[in-house]
């Protein structure tokens, strides 16, 4: 899977960081990768908030 080097901190003092992975692959496969990397898949209500962050809110 295809990710950024990055790892973003959406605003100060919010201790969770974001990265954007490129390839577009299963629900099944995103959360695997995540938990590989430790993290956790946002979903829900948080897309939009990440779509704002990444594209601007024209993602």
């Amino acid at each position: 899977v295809n990710i950024s080097n990055a790892w973003l901190l959406p605003q100060e003092g919010f201790p969770v960081f974001y990265r954007y992975f490129r390839d577009r692959i299963t629900w099944f496969e995103a959360d695997a990768v995540c938990q590989f990397h430790h993290g956790n898949l946002v979903t829900g209500e948080y897309v939009g908030e990440i779509n704002d962050h990444f594209y601007g809110g024209k993602g």
